[in-house]
């Protein structure tokens, strides 16, 4: 009898270990990850499915019971709408014939501008499954997007599993939290007819966008390359690549680069980004205005030797080979690299130029110079 407590015990542990960070993974706002896919916010979810299968097992008489195991999928019959439409997402969830589910929750990777038509929801009759002693529970759940969209999105259900066990004439029921994830559905939301989409719009929606942005000098020779950093803060959703040349994401923050040519311009480009408003519901804009400049004669240094991309490749010489800081006629010099240094990386491209990177200082050189 003690060891059967024991054994309970853990178990009763093992549950409540896992609805711990079930409550914890779910509390999380989905908008808080701004990017989709959301990869944080998918490894805590798998993680956390990954405890609870571990946990929804049981012991019958020292006897190991067979883990419930559970899947999830969504579709769509109609994958493009207009902003505003209602579909219909079918869902089937698949269990073993003797459990039976309560208190379903459903969340989405792609919340912004979503609205779940819960009071429209129905159920359908149970499916077939292709292992006998399993029953696919389906289900409709009505859905329309405030703001146009186009990528895919992922569910997450969530609730309770009570699975009945009958063993010897005795029959008895455990119940346990569980978490499963569909595969992604694709999507096309598409603006209102007679709405005039900007040119440059990447599917960026959301609310409350300020915009700002920062150089990395603001005294210059002519044909200095200045690297601006602009940072983006707001309350919605931006795809993957919509901003390019991203170094930065946290929650309601992105900071992406750009780079100024110091060609005679007092001026720093604006940066000016569209995206849709999901409260007036139209597009708008976001802007940065430019930074100024101020330029100085070029001084008499001599020229960086060309970087050289692999020195297996190359005879850099005893003093290793030295970089231009950045695209300029006469350039200045910033360090060396030598034979014992990690190899060189081509970083980016712009105009013609090249930035090389060796893990501790980076340069730029024209692209006909790499050897």
């Amino acid at each position: 009898m003690q060891v059967m407590k024991k054994r309970l015990g853990d178990i009763f542990a093992a549950w409540t270990e896992s609805f711990a960070t079930f409550l914890l993974v779910a509390a999380l706002p989905l908008s808080s990850f701004a990017l989709d896919p959301f990869e944080e916010m998918e490894r805590q979810m798998a993680e956390m499915r990954a405890r609870m299968q571990n946990a929804m097992s049981i012991s019958y008489n020292g006897t190991p019971m067979e883990r419930i195991k559970i899947a999830a999928r969504a579709s769509v019959t109609n994958d493009t709408v207009s902003v505003g439409e209602a579909f219909d997402v079918f869902f089937e969830v698949e269990t073993p014939d003797n459990c039976s589910l309560s208190n379903l929750r459903i969340e989405a990777s792609r919340s912004v501008a979503l609205e779940m038509l819960f009071d429209k929801g129905f159920n359908l009759a149970d499916g077939k499954s292709s292992v006998s002693s399993n029953v696919v529970k389906r289900f409709v759940l009505p859905m329309r997007y405030h703001a146009p969209f186009e990528g895919g999105v992922k569910f997450t259900i969530q609730g309770y599993v009570e699975r009945a066990i009958r063993k010897r004439g005795f029959s008895s029921s455990f119940s346990t939290s569980f978490g499963v994830e569909t595969d992604r559905v694709a999507l096309s939301v598409r603006p209102l007819a007679g709405v005039d989409v900007p040119q440059d719009f990447r599917g960026i929606v959301g609310s409350n966008f300020s915009l700002s942005q920062n150089c990395d000098m603001s005294v210059v020779e002519t044909n200095d390359v200045v690297l601006v950093t602009a940072v983006l803060r707001h309350n919605g959703y931006i795809p993957e690549d919509a901003l390019g040349n991203v170094v930065g994401v946290d929650s309601g923050i992105v900071a992406f680069r750009r780079y100024f040519v110091a060609d005679g311009r007092t001026e720093t480009d604006e940066i000016s980004i569209p995206y849709y408003d999901v409260e007036s519901k139209s597009f708008k804009r976001v802007s940065a205005s430019g930074r100024k400049l101020k330029y100085v004669s070029a001084k008499d240094e001599p020229s960086a030797s060309a970087v050289v991309v692999n020195s297996e490749n190359s005879t850099p010489g005893a003093d290793g080979v030295k970089i231009r800081f950045a695209p300029r006629e006469s350039a200045r010099e910033i360090g060396v690299v030598r034979r014992s240094s990690p190899e060189w990386v081509v970083a980016e491209e712009y105009q013609g130029w090249v930035r090389v990177d060796d893990g501790e200082r980076s340069g730029w050189v024209k692209k006909e110079d790499l050897r």
